[in-house]
């Protein structure tokens, strides 16, 4: 993601009629044709209650299918963490397709100096996980919500 533009973001949240936890939807995601071409990158944010910042603990740069399902397993631990993942995406996924059982809930400019605002918490070196992709998929604890950041 260039630096000099101006980014936007969507917010999709768990449908409260949604039959499947968010954690669920990711795994479905991940095994789509979508994931296995479109994802660049995964970085796993893992969440110090010491400092209240989210600090990248895993970068995984992906050179294929074989490379994402093998890091299915670490992707759906750490779902299961208080953690931010950010997946790098080269195209943005038809997300009312992608992700059937989440409604769009927010949308607006995204300020990576401010972000802290939208997810609660400081993201250290977010800047770095969001230069591996021209747009990318975010996703907390549980895969809810979910952040489309173009």
């Amino acid at each position: 993601m260039a630096q000099a533009s101006t980014h936007t973001f969507q917010e999709w949240a768990l449908a409260p009629s949604a039959r499947h936890p968010g954690w669920e939807a990711i795994r479905t995601f991940l095994g789509s044709a979508f994931a296995a071409t479109q994802i660049s990158a995964v970085s796993i944010f893992d969440f110090d209650p010491r400092t209240s910042t989210f600090k990248q603990t895993t970068s995984l740069p992906l050179s294929g299918t074989e490379t994402l399902t093998a890091h299915q397993p670490d992707i759906q631990a750490a779902l299961r963490r208080d953690t931010l993942i950010v997946f790098s995406l080269r195209a943005s996924p038809n997300m009312g397709e992608a992700f059937p059982e989440y409604a769009l809930s927010e949308e607006g400019t995204f300020d990576i100096e401010k972000c802290d605002l939208l997810f609660g918490a400081q993201v250290a070196k977010l800047e770095v996980a969001l230069e591996r992709g021209a747009r990318a998929l975010m996703a907390f604890h549980d895969g809810e919500p979910l952040f489309l950041i173009q």
